[in-house]
C-alpha cells in the first residue's frame, strides 16, 4: 500500500501532466491560428499585387474596336483596354487616363493688338496658348498666332484724310469736253496750297516725276473744281497741319508735308515736273 505521502506525491505528478498537456495543446492551437493568419495576409497582399496590375499601364498597351484579348489579369474578374470597353462598362480603372484620346485644349484668342501702320495700312495680330496637349491620336493643336490686315486711324492721327496727289500734266485729261452732254457747267475758282517736303519714301524714285522729289523741296498742289467736295475743298488739303501724302498712278510713292499755312486764291500750279501737282 501507498502511504499517504506517496498518494499526494502521485497526486501532484498527475495534475502537473495534466497542465503540461494542457499548455502544448495551447501553444498548438497558437501556432495553427498563426499560420492561418499568415496565410490570409499573403492572399491579400498578392490579391492587392494583382490588382494593381490589372491596368492599362500593367497591359502595356490599348486596342481600337472590340479586342478580347486586350485584357488585363486580375485575380477577382479581368477588365479591358479596347475601346468596346466604354460601351460594356469593364474598363481597367485608369482606362480614362492612359488609353482615351486626348484632344488638344487652347485657351480663347487673346484681343487683336495694334495696327502697325502709322496713319494707314499695316499689320495686326493677336495669340493664344496650348492649354493641354494632344495626346494618344487625339485632335491636334492649331496655330497659337493669327495677323490681319488693317488700318491705323488712332489719336496720334491728326486727319483721317490723306491727300493724293497727281503731276499737273494730267490736268488735260480732266477737262475734255463731254460729246454727249450739252450742260454748261459753271466751275468753282480754284486754289492752291504750297508745301515743304518733309519725307519722301524711297519708292518715289522708281516712277517719274516723282523721282525729283526731295524732302526739304517746296511744292505747288492745285485744288480744282472737279476734285472739290460740296464745301469747295479737296480731300487733305489742310492749310496749317502737317499731313501724310500719296502719289496716284505710281507704285507706293508716298510721303509727309508741312504747309505754308495759307491757301492761294484763284491760284494754278504750273507744269514743272517733280514740283506742281493736283489734288485728287
Amino acid at each position: 500500500m501507498r502511504s499517504d505521502n506517496d498518494t499526494n506525491l502521485d497526486y501532484i505528478f498527475y495534475e502537473f501532466r495534466i497542465q503540461r498537456s494542457v499548455t502544448i495543446m495551447d501553444v498548438s492551437t497558437n501556432r495553427c491560428s498563426c499560420y492561418r493568419w499568415i496565410t490570409v495576409t499573403l492572399l491579400i497582399s498578392l490579391a492587392m499585387v494583382l490588382s494593381v496590375n490589372a491596368s492599362c499601364r500593367g497591359l502595356g498597351k490599348c486596342c481600337p474596336g472590340r479586342d478580347g484579348s486586350c485584357k488585363s489579369p486580375s485575380i477577382s474578374k479581368p477588365c479591358y483596354c479596347d475601346e468596346f470597353c466604354t460601351k460594356s462598362g469593364d474598363c481597367c480603372r485608369d482606362y480614362d487616363y492612359f488609353c482615351r484620346k486626348q484632344d488638344c485644349v487652347m485657351t480663347y484668342w487673346s484681343h487683336w493688338g495694334e495696327c502697325n501702320g502709322y496713319c494707314g495700312r499695316g499689320r495686326q495680330s493677336r495669340k493664344r496658348e496650348v492649354h493641354i496637349p494632344a495626346a494618344r491620336g487625339g485632335e491636334p493643336c492649331g496655330k497659337v498666332k493669327q495677323t490681319r490686315g488693317c488700318y491705323d486711324e488712332g489719336p496720334h492721327c491728326r486727319r483721317k484724310e490723306i491727300a493724293s496727289i497727281l503731276p499737273t500734266y494730267y490736268k488735260s485729261y480732266r477737262h475734255k469736253p463731254n460729246i454727249y452732254s450739252d450742260e454748261v457747267k459753271k466751275e468753282r475758282e480754284s486754289y492752291c496750297i504750297k508745301y515743304h517736303l518733309t519725307y519722301v519714301s524711297q519708292f518715289c524714285s522708281r516712277d517719274t516725276p516723282w523721282f525729283v522729289m526731295k524732302a526739304g523741296d517746296e511744292i505747288c498742289v492745285e485744288c480744282e473744281d472737279l476734285a472739290m467736295d460740296r464745301q469747295g475743298r479737296c480731300q487733305g488739303s489742310f492749310p496749317q497741319t502737317s499731313d501724310t501724302w500719296v502719289g496716284i498712278a505710281t507704285k507706293n510713292c508716298f510721303g509727309m508735308w508741312r504747309p505754308e499755312g495759307k491757301i492761294i486764291r484763284g491760284c494754278q500750279c504750273g507744269n514743272n515736273h517733280g514740283y506742281d501737282f493736283l489734288f485728287v
